[in-house]
């Protein structure tokens, strides 16, 4: 009788518990050593308009909703009470419908002003676009465009 003999047959392993300090190396010496190419565009200066080609006004490019501090409403740098918003900008977008709302609040003003101003101007909206926007999709609605502009572009407004 032949004696067999069983032998404890070990599966090959490739040992991996290093494997995630080889990628996380790999990963770190690439950042490291990676340059990035950062294309500039041509710097140059566009001539200035001749005088019949300069715009009459450039702040009729868009309506301009100021709130003051003090919690003074100013449409256009003139002083306004909230209920002229509404038939100035109404008379505004008809002949324009394109023409954004710029809406600035200073920085102490109060928040309930900034809501007042902007119920008015949704308001508007509804008014104007609402028979129009009922059953349509978001994407084929009318909207008034409403511009809320950062630090730097209303200081850029305000020295015009």
């Amino acid at each position: 009788m032949k004696k067999t003999t069983q032998r404890n047959k070990v599966d090959p392993e490739i040992p991996t518990g290093s494997m995630a300090d080889i990628a996380f190396l790999l990963i770190v010496f690439f950042m490291l050593t990676t340059v990035i190419a950062i294309n500039r565009g041509i710097f140059f200066k566009v001539p200035e308009p001749a005088e019949d080609e300069k715009p009459q006004d450039i702040k009729e490019a868009a309506i301009y909703l100021h709130v003051t501090d003090d919690g003074q409403f100013i449409m256009d740098q003139k002083p306004a009470q909230l209920n002229d918003i509404k038939p100035y900008c109404r008379q505004k977008l008809t002949v324009n419908p394109n023409k954004p709302l710029i809406i600035h609040c200073a920085a102490n003003a109060r928040y309930q002003d900034m809501i007042n101003l902007l119920d008015e101007v949704k308001q508007l909206e509804e008014e104007m676009y609402g028979e129009f926007n009922r059953g349509k999709p978001l994407k084929e609605q009318k909207r008034i465009r409403i511009t809320i502009p950062t630090l730097e572009e209303a200081e850029r407004y305000q020295n015009l």
